[in-house]
């Protein structure tokens, strides 16, 4: 059901996009610029809430691959500095040899990327301790 709806919500959803990106160009004023500006981009988030709706009423299988433990680790990297300081740390503490396992990337990756964003929301609610 979540897939046949999130269909048919994106096709008003693409109309409206591809109309107010017409308007862009036609719109001189720079206030109704501005507006036809957010709808654009109130449109693309809306078509992306429905396609993570699609996707969780309908996932893609997965799809295993074999691959080396530390070559998948040194291809993650974080957009923030605290990220990029803990990925670099917790490949420099994992093993040199790793045997190549079976497991789906893609999946891997958007956990390992919910369990980082996860542990630095809850290291940011904690106070400071004073020493």
């Amino acid at each position: 059901m979540a897939a046949g709806a999130g269909h048919e919500m994106n096709n008003p959803l693409a109309i409206i996009s591809g109309r107010a990106q017409l308007l862009q160009g036609k719109i001189g004023d720079s206030d109704n610029a501005k507006a036809v500006e957010t709808i654009v981009e109130q449109a693309h988030r809306c078509s992306q809430i429905v396609n993570e709706l699609m996707s969780f009423a309908k996932p893609p299988p997965p799809a295993p691959d074999a691959s080396h433990c530390r070559r998948f680790w040194a291809r993650r990297c974080g957009s923030g500095r605290k990220e990029r300081a803990f990925l670099t740390q917790a490949h420099a503490d994992l093993p040199q040899e790793l045997p190549d396992v079976h497991f789906d990337r893609e999946h891997l990756a958007a956990i390992l990327q919910e369990i980082l964003d996860n542990s630095l929301q809850a290291l940011a609610r904690i106070p400071p301790v004073c020493v």
